[in-house]
């Protein structure tokens, strides 16, 4: 106890002692009751705060593919990437918002015909990813800020190249270069690629270059995720 506080208790005498220091106690003890508050309430509330970006890199059960999800407040991305085999298979973006009007953080969305269900925690993003009618199970676990970690994206060609770097010894990057051929009237609509960084990513704040697999000369210069994705 601070020493002017010790003073204080020494050299009062007067009757209204007990009343002084029952008010003081009680002050006290709601300055105690109101800093212990502020620091409760769920990991959900607590992450909840628009800027405060959370990541979290994991994979579905079985396959070769990667998941990734980005959280900034209520706002939310999920990266779903493919490896050699399920490239065009597995790949796919999602985005949307938490519902503010229920107390939950579960969120699903659609998109390329492939269906996300998922919830999260402080700690993980957990919940299942439906392509042809079938779903697979996935898990994802929440990322260090101080990690070189990241998620980064380059939209160009009509789609959507997306890169996975998980953390130091959790395996390589992954990534998938897209490309929508339909504005020049070819038969094929889409196009995958496997893409791998041109150098070791060494801060998830910066761009990263990037080598489209079968086309040396084709580099891109991913970013690292934003939300809402543009």
């Amino acid at each position: 106890m601070p020493r002017v506080i010790l003073a204080w208790f020494a050299s009062t005498r007067s009757p209204s002692w007990s009343a002084a220091g029952a008010r003081w106690r009680a002050a006290l003890g709601a300055m105690v009751a109101g800093a212990l508050a502020s620091s409760c309430g769920t990991p959900a509330s607590r992450e909840a705060a628009p800027g405060s970006t959370s990541l979290y890199i994991g994979s579905p059960d079985g396959g070769d593919a990667k998941v990734a999800v980005v959280r900034d407040g209520s706002r939310w991305a999920t990266y779903v990437c493919g490896g050699r085999d399920t490239l065009s298979s597995m790949t796919a973006w999602f985005q949307g918002s938490l519902d503010s009007s229920r107390d939950t953080t579960a969120f699903e969305a659609s998109a390329e015909g492939k269906e996300l269900r998922a919830s999260l925690t402080l700690d993980s993003v957990s919940g299942t990813l439906t392509v042809d009618g079938a779903a697979t199970r996935f898990v994802t676990s929440r990322v260090s800020n101080s990690s070189h970690a990241g998620l980064f994206q380059s939209a160009s060609g009509g789609c959507r190249t997306g890169l996975i770097v998980p953390p130091a010894g959790q395996g390589e990057p992954q990534g998938v270069y897209c490309a929508d051929l339909r504005a020049a009237g070819k038969p094929t609509v889409r196009i995958f690629e496997q893409v791998n960084p041109v150098e070791p990513v060494t801060s998830a704040e910066d761009v990263v270059a990037a080598r489209v697999t079968g086309d040396s000369a084709q580099i891109l210069y991913l970013a690292p995720v934003s939300l809402p994705l543009e």
